[in-house]
């Protein structure tokens, strides 16, 4: 504490002593001798200098001893930058080949996250369409949000219409769409292809993304929305699916009632509750969760109903669900109710879970008792996966598994012999489980805390998982087992971004 103290209090240091404490750190002892402090200071440093010294470490660092704190700093110094110059050292970093995917993608990040002006010439380079496709997405995504801002300076891009240009490239990207569809005011004809985009993509992140952005316009046929939204509604893939109960809400698609009352008689596990709390936000009723007082309601009222709502008139406020005096039948894991049939554990694999305790027992001690207990709550036709979170995911099954006894036992025994150390790659980690082939939620057990990966700072690890949920649409419940105040808050706003609930047990 003392010496984190002192730290805090060390004058600031001159860009040359930065510069030369960053280079030396390159091992615990280099990061150990002031790298830390020198990355938070170098991040408050404008000008060319200072970004042109970030690109040039990022990469370095990226296997060196405590790594991720350093190039998070980096990154938060990155999206800081004031002028064309720095935009454009961003983005010859995010064209080169040579350079990490992390780093290509933070740089685009960064450019659509700053506030700075940003040249649109370098921006079209062939480098971006050639890229693979993690950066080619996160390209088009920040190319689409700078035109929408009015911070793409469009000087130098050739054609009578360079906007249109720049439209003209974003289209190159499909089915990655989502940065031209946050484009305000377009032609009538591109926003056609858009809706036709949303409809045929392969991608179920990508459709799921575009629902979302064609539903935030305001502007998008509501006979091509709900026509989007029952395809994605017959489907089952959680991205689309949670993307249409989102978009018939968000906007007000009053004739989606029936496609929602429709998929409620046939969804299962947290799409059951999803299905009801949109039906009761779009109607106003309050029905609970029970498809055939829906089914009754639409059958009796709902043609009236809709005809209210089409002509704006005694319409009720939006409803928030209840149970409607119904019992709930969710499995529950440290007092958090949890309805998933498809569902993934992460339970932290660090020595925070073993030098930390709730109560008499240790975080993991604790962990695994829970584990048992709530694989043997969970209903018929239940699968599952057991992740422990360590510097890469540790999956027990490599994918869902069918809950039985024998696979119970594999998932508590397997947690019992886990061997609790060293560094976590949270953010990593459920990204990588989001992608889990059939999961719609996942149960995070752990102290909010990571130490490898991409991302420690809770401010960008929760930005990319915003990122990630609006193509997955996969629900994360928390359970925070620490104390430290920044780790609970993200661990809860985690859990609200997703849709999930968030749970602290003694706290």
């Amino acid at each position: 504490m003392l010496a984190a103290l002192l730290l805090a209090l060390a004058p600031p240091q001159d860009f040359a002593s930065l510069a030369r404490t960053l280079e030396r750190a390159t091992d615990k002892a280099g990061y150990e001798a002031g790298a830390y402090q020198a990355a938070k200071e170098l991040a408050d440093i404008p000008g060319p200098e200072a970004m042109a010294l970030r690109l040039r470490l990022f990469d370095a660092r990226l296997d060196t001893y405590r790594g991720v704190y350093l190039r998070d700093w980096f990154y938060s110094g990155m999206q800081r930058f004031q002028t064309a110059e720095e935009a454009e050292q961003l983005i010859t970093a995010a064209a080169d080949r040579r350079s990490s995917e992390l780093l290509r993608r933070l740089c685009l990040r960064a450019l659509a996250l700053g506030d700075g002006p940003v040249p649109a010439k370098p921006m079209l380079a062939a480098a971006f369409r050639k890229a693979p496709e993690p950066v080619r997405r996160e390209w088009q995504d920040a190319l689409g949000l700078l035109l929408a801002s009015g911070r793409l300076d469009l000087a130098g891009v050739r054609g009578r219409d360079p906007a249109a240009t720049v439209r003209n490239a974003l289209r190159s990207t499909a089915p990655w769409l989502s940065g031209l569809a946050r484009v305000p005011d377009l032609p009538a004809d591109e926003l056609a292809d858009l809706v036709e985009a949303a409809a045929k993509a392969r991608d179920p992140g990508a459709r799921a993304e575009l629902l979302r952005a064609l539903a935030e316009r305001g502007d998008v046929n509501r006979t091509a929305l709900l026509a989007l939204i029952d395809r994605a509604l017959a489907g089952d893939e959680p991205g689309p699916v949670a993307a249409a109960l989102d978009a018939a809400v968000r906007a007000r698609v009053y004739e989606a009632a029936p496609l929602l009352v429709s998929f409620l008689e046939r969804a299962e596990g947290r799409f059951v509750r999803d299905a009801a709390a949109a039906l009761a936000a779009l109607t106003g009723q309050n029905l609970g969760w029970s498809p055939a007082k829906w089914r009754r309601w639409w059958e009796e009222r709902g043609g009236e109903w809709l005809r209210d709502a089409r002509a704006g008139a005694g319409l009720a406020p939006p409803a928030v669900l209840d149970g409607g005096g119904e019992e709930a039948t969710a499995a529950v894991v440290f007092g958090l109710p949890v309805d998933s049939k498809r569902l993934a554990v992460l339970v932290d694999g660090s020595g925070s879970m073993v030098a930390d305790h709730l109560g008499e027992r240790t975080c993991a001690e604790a962990a695994i008792a829970e584990l048992d207990a709530f694989l043997g709550q969970l209903p018929e036709g239940t699968r599952f996966e057991l992740v422990v979170i360590a510097d890469q995911p540790v999956p027990v099954f490599g994918r869902l598994k069918p809950l039985d006894r024998r696979s119970r036992a594999t998932a508590v025994d397997f947690l019992r012999g886990y061997d609790f150390g060293g560094t976590s790659a949270l953010y990593d980690v459920l990204v990588a489980a989001q992608h889990i082939e059939g999961v719609d939620t996942l149960v995070l057990i752990s102290d909010g805390g990571g130490s490898s990966g991409s991302h420690q700072y809770a401010g960008h690890m929760l930005d990319g998982l915003k990122r990630e949920f609006r193509r997955t649409g996969v629900r994360i419940h928390t359970v925070c087992v620490g104390r430290d105040g920044p780790k609970v808050r993200f661990m809860r706003d985690l859990a609200a971004a997703t849709g999930g609930a968030a749970v602290q047990p003694g706290g």
